[in-house]
């Protein structure tokens, strides 16, 4: 085993630059998909969080009744995901109102009577809906008899989910294109430095090496190119994500802003992919200069 390693370590050395060229393409590859993993892991948190934080605005018809305002808020209440349900009174909207645009009174002078209705403010469950269920608790709600429409900023919400999955679609893409390209290049290193010891090789079959023997050290110098590729590459993403988080103000960088690094499971199957790659890149052209 030793001399095998040994073998594996003297073709890296003598063969630098296109062994170099197979660690960068790997590196350059995770780091790419890493890198949008990254940013996708942090989107995701975000509007995890916007949709815990989201409050259902249910705005009554005009003349609804004391008994139907309690009727709808008693089966809002009783919806599943829904926390809580507060009554806001026209009177109470208009305070609320008047308080924002106190430095701007000359826009509320005008109003004359109370323009705004009576309404539900609706707090959901903490963490326990997502979008899907938030449209279905304000689809049930906009069917109650009193009523009028209900809000809860479901179109940019929907657009930013919609632009999420497109990211997630194009990420998943482009790494896919870089990791293949990245086998490729990794078989091409291979196969060069199969055709360069190709005498070598001969005589070791001749004299009754087994292709085990042969092609051991191949395996391992993949191994190594695809474990350095992805070291480089993951420790590239993390620098990334050290610069950002050190550009963030402290008020920007706590709660609901924080940026968060991949998890150890995200990190575990990017390493083995670029791993596998440098494995399957040898099979690759060890099977072709074989076939040969």
């Amino acid at each position: 085993m030793k001399s095998t390693i040994m073998r594996a370590l003297r073709d890296i050395n003598d063969n630098r630059f296109l062994n170099g060229v197979a660690v960068l393409t790997v590196a350059l590859s995770v780091l790419i998909a890493g890198a949008f993993l990254l940013i996708w892991t942090n989107l995701n948190h975000w509007m995890t969080v916007s949709e815990s934080s989201i409050r259902i605005m249910v705005y009554l018809k005009e003349g609804a009744t004391e008994a139907q305002s309690q009727d709808t808020t008693y089966r809002i209440q009783g919806l599943d995901g829904v926390q809580k349900v507060q009554f806001i009174s026209k009177s109470q909207a208009l305070a609320t109102f008047k308080a924002h645009l106190k430095h701007q009174p000359s826009l509320i002078d005008g109003l004359g009577e109370n323009p705004l209705p009576d309404s539900l403010e609706v707090e959901l469950k903490n963490g326990a809906v997502r979008l899907n269920q938030i449209e279905s608790i304000a689809d049930q709600i906009t069917r109650m008899p009193a009523v009028e429409s209900v809000e809860y900023g479901q179109q940019w919400m929907e657009r930013f989910s919609n632009m999420l999955n497109l990211f997630r679609f194009a990420g998943m893409i482009l790494g896919g294109i870089f990791f293949i390209a990245s086998g490729l290049i990794v078989a091409n290193t291979a196969r060069l430095v199969l055709y360069s010891r190709r005498d070598e090789v001969e005589v070791m079959r001749l004299v009754g090496a087994t292709d085990l023997f042969i092609k051991a050290p191949f395996y391992i110098e993949g191994l190594i190119q695809g474990a350095s590729g992805g070291g480089v590459g993951l420790f590239t993403v993390y620098a990334v994500y050290l610069f950002l988080s050190s550009k963030l103000t402290s008020d920007l960088a706590s709660g609901f802003w924080q940026i968060r690094f991949l998890s150890i499971e995200s990190i575990g199957i990017i390493f083995g992919c670029s791993v596998g790659i440098g494995l399957i890149g040898c099979f690759l052209s060890m099977k072709q200069f074989f076939r040969n």
